[in-house]
């Protein structure tokens, strides 16, 4: 019998083709607006392979290539965070010591 394989990573076009009329618009708000909270949850659309991330004091970041979880609603998110490619570990070392994590 033959397994289920799972769905294609994502891709920016993806996440694009699953927003609502109304997230769109909102994404669009945000983004011509001022910086995410410290601690609000977003995707880099150009690097979706880094996963979910955390807004943090000295995160630069291009808002017009950012998705932030406020923008969408809670089913969009978690249909979208499925999809997401597995997250190797390099890019999120090299992400925390740019963002002054503690790699411990």
């Amino acid at each position: 019998m033959n397994e289920p394989h799972p769905p294609p990573p994502i891709t920016q076009a993806g996440v694009m083709s699953l927003l609502s009329l109304d997230e769109t618009v909102g994404l669009e708000r945000i983004r011509r607006g001022a910086r995410l909270a410290v601690g609000e949850e977003y995707l880099e659309l150009d690097h979706l392979d880094h996963g979910v991330r955390r807004m943090r004091p000295t995160t630069p970041i291009d808002m017009a290539c950012v998705l932030a979880r406020r923008a969408v609603q809670e089913s969009t998110w978690a249909s979208i965070c499925a999809r997401l490619p597995p997250v190797s570990a390099a890019p999120a070392a090299v992400h925390r010591a740019r963002e002054g994590d503690d790699p411990r």
